[in-house]
């Protein structure tokens, strides 16, 4: 028994993605892509048997997944007390993106692939629509084209790793970049001067791309507080409840 729970300690550690059930998973996703979203107050008290209620499974995956979620820092929790929604904080959020910036400049200046061999995207048009379900349609499409964009960079560093923790970085800021595209004019003229950065670097002009990309950098760090705000005073003031996000 001993060498058992060894070897099954040892697979966990290997291999533990096998030990998620399908129902683990799905409560992990839906969750957490509601959590992300930030329409519920900050410090909210996750209830797991609501929760399991709302998505008709068992608490057991919905406890799963909740721990996987404070592992990854995406919800708070107190010993004795349960998880809580976790505030957004800015320092953190800004650190995010100043290791996107990172990752990324780094990423051309290494150029071990060439960009014009990683497979490209379709570049969203802008139209400025003024009805509110076309407006959040095409703040998606923008944000995912640039999170898929800074995939790409980090692409042609030849490192995986980086690829990986920059679809992270992305997949955390979604909602936050979406939200900018939104509410904040500014936001919109980082979408067209990064369209620009991939022509240059499509062009092969690396000197101008890195140039390009610094500029939007510090830039984007001054609008980035103003939408922080205002995305922070959104999910302060929002009386949604988890259970109605979770789809």
């Amino acid at each position: 028994m001993p060498n058992e729970r060894h070897n099954l300690s040892s697979l966990r550690r290997r291999c533990p993605m096998l030990l998620i059930s399908d129902k683990t998973q799905n409560a992990y996703m839906r969750i957490k892509q509601a959590l992300l979203r930030h329409e519920t107050a900050p410090n909210t008290f996750i209830n797991i048997r609501t929760v399991a209620t709302r998505m008709r499974v068992s608490p057991t995956p919905v406890r799963e997944a909740l721990i996987r979620l404070a592992d990854e820092d995406v919800i708070q929790f107190a010993a004795g007390r349960g998880y809580y929604s976790k505030p957004i904080k800015a320092d953190e959020v800004k650190a995010e993106y100043e290791m996107a910036f990172m990752i990324a400049k780094y990423s051309i200046e290494k150029n071990k692939i060439e960009f014009d061999r990683i497979p490209p995207v379709l570049v969203p048009e802008i139209r400025g629509q003024s009805d509110l379900s076309d407006k959040e349609n095409e703040a998606d499409g923008v944000a995912n084209y640039l999170e898929t964009l800074y995939e790409r960079l980090a692409m042609i560093s030849g490192n995986p790793k980086l690829v990986k923790v920059t679809h992270q970085f992305g997949e955390r800021t979604h909602h936050i970049r979406r939200f900018g595209l939104m509410v904040e004019p500014e936001f919109i003229e980082f979408y067209s001067h990064m369209s620009g950065l991939e022509k240059l670097l499509l062009e092969g002009d690396q000197a101008s791309a890195l140039k390009s990309l610094v500029q939007q950098h510090h830039a984007k760090s001054d609008i980035l507080q103003h939408v922080l705000e205002k995305f922070e005073f959104r999910a302060e003031t929002s009386k949604a409840v988890l259970e109605d996000l979770l789809g």
